[in-house]
């Protein structure tokens, strides 16, 4: 796989949630912590739509005309 790659991820959207204590001023309080992680049980490549491509970020700006 490669920057820019169309996938489709199949998996189960789960949720964790932490309580831990931040001491401010001598003062102890309870802050709560989501993490969000999607196991994936399959990965599929798919083709590329027949449009402008946008491959992010990068320093020389390429985009892609497909035919």
């Amino acid at each position: 796989m490669r920057r820019g790659d169309y996938l489709k991820v199949e998996g189960e959207l789960r949720a964790l949630e932490q309580e831990h204590g931040v001491v401010v001023a001598g003062e102890r309080f309870p802050v709560k912590h989501s993490t969000y992680a999607v196991p994936a049980v399959r990965i599929q490549r798919l083709d590329r739509p027949e449009a402008l491509v946008d491959y992010g970020d990068s320093d020389d700006y390429n985009t892609e005309v497909q035919p």
